[in-house]
């Protein structure tokens, strides 16, 4: 059986493709050619991509007629999704076609799942919970929302055992066709959610449509199901119904985070709640609380998520996914408790041009404390066109308003020279966003090594 990815460079779409070949499926796919952070791991895994979007990928000549070479498509919800050329063909020559949260949904749905939600901390939260399990002996089966984790052979698993540990998006199937939010597909007997912010500011309006769609999700939970949450999710949570006891809260109990502080390999408080939840999960299905912890100790990180590149001339540089004003303020303080005595600099590209309108001053409020913000200019999904009304030299002018100290580049050949021109040892650069920022990583570890 073979099936194709549309779009299948997505983390999301990478995890799952992985999955697919590991219960046996022959698997391809196809996406633009712009480089993105799973490009290794498909090529690792001998998967064959296609940098082209069209009906030639998958179809094969019979009897001088052209037909399907493929038994499944699952698409993704950029590249025009279900009006994408490829799903078009297919799905007009009788193919199975899906997006990728059906998808996902179908593929694990006799598997007891797991599901992490949440506007941060779900990619962090779902990769220890697999590690967990896979460290002890479940041969759980996995979806996280990255390109390489240290500590498993894949951001994507098919396993023997009866757990699935799904990352579980908020955000809509096909935003133009299917605005089903994509965790609504799923069938979790087990939730955990981080927290519950405004994001996606182009699909939910408000912060009360987020928490909506989040009400729903947690409402599909069966009778015997549970509900993980933190603190702040708490009060939000137990609001539509009484039933309080199918819902823990993870991150209060002290003597747990005391334990998870002596063990844990990653920086920031956010990671101890985040490893907390992975614990409890564990505890939950059986796992004894001192192996957990012990298993835990195997988690080292994720890419993209508070990731050492390198040092050059004397200059750390790490870079991180957070793209959300709250994912920045929790990953500044991490930054701050691990170099307290270094000067801080971020370099920001802000995350689709509807986020950075509607939280614009959020987030001048969480960049003007970073020494420098260096910002470039702001990245705009396949999914929306770009807003002439905002951009990354206004945001850089209010956060100076605020006191902050902050520069805008629109070039990113000069950003990068001016950060080899303007950078000292001792410094730390983070690059942050969900964009494409990573990619200066070499030329800047490159120049950096010139004026050491």
């Amino acid at each position: 059986m073979k099936v194709h990815f549309t779009g299948i460079k997505g983390v999301g779409m990478t995890a799952l493709a992985l999955a697919y070949q590991d219960a046996g499926w022959e698997v391809q796919g196809s996406d633009t050619k712009d480089p993105q952070i799973t490009d290794e791991a498909l090529k690792t895994r001998g998967i064959k991509v296609f940098e082209k979007f069209t009906p030639r990928n998958i179809w094969v000549l019979k009897k001088m007629v052209w037909k399907p070479a493929i038994d499944k498509l699952i698409y993704t919800g950029a590249h025009h999704g279900a009006q994408n050329v490829e799903v078009k063909w297919a799905a007009s020559r009788g193919v199975s076609t899906m997006n990728y949260a059906r998808a996902l949904g179908e593929f694990f749905a006799d598997k007891t799942q797991i599901c992490v939600c949440g506007v941060g901390g779900k990619t962090t939260t779902s990769a220890m919970i697999a590690t967990i399990l896979n460290e002890t002996g479940q041969d759980p089966s996995w979806i996280v929302g990255t390109s390489e984790i240290a500590s498993l052979p894949g951001s994507g698993h098919f396993g023997k055992g009866d757990w699935a540990v799904i990352e579980s998006d908020e955000y809509v199937a096909d935003p133009e066709f299917d605005k089903t939010p994509k965790f609504m597909y799923m069938n979790p007997k087990i939730i955990v959610c981080t927290n519950i912010r405004h994001d996606h500011p182009d699909v939910y309006q408000t912060e009360r449509d987020t928490i909506n769609a989040y009400l729903k999700f947690f409402a599909i939970l069966p009778d015997d199901g549970t509900l993980l949450v933190s603190s702040q999710v708490k009060e939000i949570a137990a609001s539509p119904t009484p039933r309080n006891d199918r819902i823990i809260v993870y991150d209060q109990d002290q003597k747990l985070q005391t334990l998870v502080q002596e063990i844990i390999q990653v920086p920031g408080e956010y990671n101890i709640k985040n490893a907390m939840a992975a614990v409890m999960v564990a505890e939950y299905i059986g796992i004894p609380r001192k192996k957990a912890l012990e298993a835990l100790k195997k988690y080292t990180g994720s890419k993209r998520r508070f990731e050492f590149i390198g040092v050059a001339g004397g200059v750390l540089i790490y870079d991180d996914y957070a793209h959300h004003p709250d994912e920045i303020s929790v990953l500044l303080a991490a930054a701050r408790q691990k170099f307290p005595d270094k000067k801080i600099r971020f370099v920001f590209q802000p995350h689709t041009f509807s986020r950075t309108k509607v939280l614009f001053d959020q987030f001048i409020e969480s960049l003007k404390n970073v020494d420098e913000v260096i910002l470039d200019p702001i990245f705009a999904s396949a999914r929306e066109a770009v807003d002439p009304e905002i951009g990354s030299e206004t945001l850089a002018k209010k956060i100076n308003e605020k006191g902050g100290n902050a520069v805008f580049i629109a070039s990113r050949q000069k950003l990068v020279e001016y950060l080899i021109k303007t950078s000292k040892p001792d410094e730390v650069i983070f690059t942050v966003g969900a964009g494409n920022l990573y990619e200066i990583h070499s030329e800047l570890k490159q120049g950096l090594g010139k004026t050491g």
